[in-house]
């Protein structure tokens, strides 16, 4: 921990007088050595930040203290104005207490003294300035929004041995620290390779276009594959302190944990692992990098909660450390957690070929169909249109490129963007006279909020409503938008009345594979009122982020913001189906279920017309 006696450090300094030099600033020199009586001593590094190309345009100035030299420290307002181009935060300071203001009027405190973090609406602190999610204009125009409960979050950073550290009008904090709330769900974030600064833009959501060459991430794990040299002591401790905070502060409540909910809530990451997993906390502490990559990815299997939650890194990569179940049933330690995660993921991939099988079913029953693209099909016998999409595709760049150059309603991005796919297909349901109307989400695993926003808005009459409830500041925050029906670029009431003409007798059909966003619409279509075909959703009630550690393994979780039903209830167990349609088991392999029956048009026509004639 961080010397709290500043007659200790005179003295150390005056006992050392080749070590530090005093009155430095931040300077991109490899390796200045400074130190203030006021402070840590420690010495900047200017560090490669790659991004666009593969190419380092710049270096970035980190600290690296003398009680944690393996530790990236950044100054946090430079943080956010280099990586996330925000100039505009306002940083306060009182004494030892630092207070970081953003345009949302959200705060991030950090008490230099006490190490003591304190936070109001973290998510907006992942809001990059030049991504297109918010300065492109889009099909959603939000109206307003409310919040309830308490807000403001207080850690204690000492429970987890992190250290700030401040000086004069500056605060400075672990790299990764920052990290852990500002991965944004679009899956962006700012990683450290123990080298060299990664910008991580899985969904190139920049508007200034991130480009990536083959190798980029290869260059990125190189580093984490020698196994020459043994991990330091500090990145041991910090590393899991870090892990242990993600999981007790910013992770959302899902049903489908392997290591089990309860558990987690009631003694925390730590305490969990000391009763029930010794050995992978064991494994997460060890110094041998090929063992602590075994208690990682030990860990995010146990944290596996259906797809949120998950390591990163590729199964193939053996140099990584991925676990193979097989050797891990050798190990008497690894048994229980080896057949959970087994068990885990024999489901998911049972599931998996649940969604095969229904594409292919597709194929058989629906003419021109491509395997994995969205489809539209009218059966002129129950009149009962067909409209099927396997995710919610947010093309945020085409909306704001179609809005910028007023184009015809014509032009919309439907082969690229869900919402634009499926509000063309309700014309054409028009068009065709259908009287019923059915989403297919059978083999949807989600996507984007935006496109469940939008969807409800052309059966709402051009609003909608998405409520999270934040589980790190014990509130719930709901969304109210308004939806461009017309798509001419106004919010009126002309998208109103366009929407009031899709007056068609709805149907959602899901099945255990549909998760996330594909669990999230069918419970607020259910609440408004239309019908649930098929079999119960797959849950997923969480908003995903991306997260490293400080070693830089990337992994996914799920944040503490949880999409909840208009009750306000928790949506991970999934949601049950009005009409149920059949799947039933193979006697000869059950992981090939049969689906032959599935698609029963004649059923589901009677079904939807009886349904809303009562």
């Amino acid at each position: 921990m961080k010397i709290k006696s500043k007659l200790a450090l005179l003295t150390a300094l005056l006992s050392s007088p080749m070590m530090f030099l005093t009155g430095c600033s931040d300077s991109l020199d490899n390796y200045i050595t400074v130190a203030y009586i006021d402070v840590e001593p420690y010495v900047i590094k200017g560090v490669n930040i790659y991004r666009e190309n593969n190419k380092v345009d710049k270096l970035f100035p980190v600290r690296f203290y003398q009680n944690t030299p393996n530790i990236p420290y950044v100054n946090v307002k430079e943080y956010y104005k280099e990586f996330f181009a925000h100039d505009d935060y306002l940083l306060l300071r009182d004494d030892y207490v630092y207070q970081l203001i953003n345009n949302n009027d959200d705060y991030l405190r950090f008490d230099s003294k006490y190490n003591i973090f304190a936070f109001s609406g973290t998510d907006s602190f992942s809001n990059h300035k030049e991504a297109i999610n918010f300065n492109g204009q889009s099909f959603l125009k939000l109206d307003y929004s409310s919040s309830h409960g308490y807000v403001e979050k207080i850690i204690n950073l000492n429970d987890y041995k992190i250290d700030i550290h401040s000086e004069g009008d500056n605060v400075y904090v672990p790299l990764q620290l920052l990290g852990i709330f500002s991965g944004a769900s679009w899956l962006y974030n700012v990683a450290y390779n123990g080298k060299d600064i990664y910008v991580i833009d899985y969904q190139g959501i920049l508007s200034n276009g991130v480009k990536r060459v083959p190798d980029y991430y290869e260059g990125y794990y190189s580093i984490l594959k020698d196994f020459s040299s043994p991990r330091e002591n500090d990145i041991i401790t910090y590393n899991y302190g870090q892990i242990c905070l993600t999981f007790d502060h910013f992770r959302g409540l899902t049903s489908q944990l392997n290591f089990g909910d309860n558990n987690l809530l009631s003694l925390g990451t730590n305490g969990l692992l000391l009763e029930y997993y010794p050995k992978i906390r064991e494994l997460l502490l060890s110094s041998d990098k090929e063992k602590y990559y075994e208690g990682y990815n030990l860990f995010m299997g146990g944290m596996y909660d259906g797809g949120h939650t998950k390591s990163l890194i590729s199964n193939a990569d053996v140099d990584l450390g991925q676990y193979s179940i097989d050797k891990l049933d050798q190990e008497e330690y690894a048994k229980e957690i080896a057949m959970a995660i087994d068990g885990a993921f024999k489901v998911d991939a049972k599931k998996h070929m649940l969604a095969m099988l229904l594409v292919a079913q597709r194929r058989n029953l629906f003419p021109g169909y491509t395997d994995g693209a969205n489809y539209y099909y009218y059966d002129n016998a129950t009149e009962t249109a067909y409209i099927g999409f396997d995710s919610f595709a947010y093309d945020a760049r085409s909306w704001d490129e179609f809005y910028k150059k007023s184009k015809d309603p014509s032009e919309a991005p439907v082969n690229t963007d869900t919402y634009a796919f499926v509000r063309s297909k309700l014309y054409q349901a028009k068009e065709d006279n259908a009287k019923n109307l059915v989403l297919d989400l059978s083999a949807n695993g989600g996507g984007s909020t935006a496109i469940v926003h939008g969807i409800i808005g052309l059966m709402n009459g051009a609003r909608s409503s998405i409520s999270l409830n934040n589980v790190s500041h014990h509130n719930r925050n709901t969304e109210h938008v308004l939806v461009d029906i017309n798509l001419d670029g106004k919010w009126d009431s002309l998208d109103y009345e366009e929407a009031i003409n899709f007056n068609f007798n709805y149907g959602i059909i899901t099945t255990n594979f549909s998760f996330s966003c594909g669990n999230l619409l069918p419970s607020l279509l259910k609440e408004m009122g239309y019908k649930t075909l098929g079999q119960r959703s797959g849950g997923g009630s969480c908003t995903v982020e991306l997260n490293t550690t400080v070693e830089g393994l990337m992994f996914s979780h799920s944040s503490e913001k949880c999409l909840s039903n208009a009750k306000g209830e928790n949506i991970d167990s999934g949601v049950p189906v009005d009409f149920e349609l059949e799947i039933k088991e193979n006697p000869l392999n059950p992981d090939l279920p049969d689906v032959s029956k599935f698609y029963d048009f004649n059923a589901i026509g009677e079904y939807l017309s009886n349904a809303y004639n009562k």
